[in-house]
């Protein structure tokens, strides 16, 4: 009996069909989705991949969270071990108040809450989640910025002298403000923040122009003089001070009462002698450009 061709490719499509029903029988009973691909449903495809990706970041801020959690739990315990060693130390120090004890008492005393001390800088120092220090206060201050105008709170960084000469620390606010290349210069820490300036320079124009590096002694200019190593401002206005990278051991003071605006070019100051820049009760506005590095070694 003979077949016809026609007959034959309409059994050909048909097993084709059912081949291919099979294969998505199949794939949806071992995937478990309805939509496995584009082709079984374009919009649902889409719409799945949306959520997965919305299902996906969710996920992902939980493990942050327990990652955060997980780094509070580590600072609690580090906390709670200095709590106890402070109890400690309040109950040994009520102790040597005790008149029955000998010197000898008291010098034991002592050697304990000197390893508790020794001990609770160890702990401060040692604490880390992630080869990120919690507790040695490197965590306490803005290390990040967006912004190229900043407030901060100096605490002890800066001394002034006092009517008797005494050096004191002038502690407060202050107003800092980078200039900086994008993409060279950047303020980072936790998180790193290209600094959005166009230009290269402060755009405001300085009547002092000081080259710290290369003054004479007795050098003098309107509002500032250079004696002894030591460059003061002592005129309200704006000063630009600038440096050409090498180490140089001219410092900078401005006088109490003076309000000025100083901008820092490239300045490297290491002193031996006291605060690398003085501020003695001085409203300054501190500009910085470029490399600046100020060290101040006083024995």
């Amino acid at each position: 009996m003979m077949i016809g061709s026609n007959n034959i490719t309409l059994a050909y499509n048909s097993l084709t069909a059912t081949n291919k029903a099979i294969e998505n029988t199949a794939r949806a009973l071992s995937t478990g989705l309805r939509v496995a691909t584009a082709a079984d449903d374009a919009a649902g495809f889409a719409m799945a991949q949306k959520m997965s990706a919305q299902i996906a970041g969710l996920n992902r801020a939980i493990k942050n969270t327990q990652d955060g959690v997980s780094m509070l739990q580590t600072a609690e315990a580090a906390m709670n071990q200095v709590n106890s060693m402070l109890q400690r130390m309040r109950e040994l120090s009520l102790q040597a108040s005790n008149d029955t004890l000998t010197s000898q008492d008291r010098n034991y005393i002592q050697l304990e809450i000197d390893e508790l001390k020794s001990s609770i800088d160890n702990i401060a120092k040692n604490t880390t989640f992630n080869q990120k220090r919690l507790l040695d206060g490197s965590s306490a201050a803005t290390w990040s910025a967006d912004k190229l105008s900043t407030r901060v709170n100096i605490t002890g960084a800066i001394t002034s002298i006092d009517q008797f000469g005494q050096k004191t620390s002038v502690e407060g606010n202050y107003r800092i403000e980078v200039h900086a290349d994008p993409g060279k210069a950047q303020v980072q820490k936790t998180a790193i923040f290209t600094i959005p300036d166009t230009s290269d320079k402060d755009p405001e124009d300085y009547s002092q122009e000081i080259d710290i590096n290369s003054l004479s002694d007795k050098a003098s200019g309107y509002g500032w003089k250079f004696e002894d190593g030591v460059l003061t401002i002592n005129e309200n206005g704006k000063y630009s001070i600038a440096g050409d990278g090498n180490v140089t051991s001219n410092t900078i003071r401005v006088n109490q009462g003076v309000n000025a605006k100083i901008r820092l070019v490239d300045v490297n100051i290491e002193s031996t002698d006291g605060p690398a820049l003085e501020i003695e009760n001085a409203n300054v506005n501190l500009i910085l450009m470029g490399n600046n590095t100020l060290k101040s070694w006083n024995d």
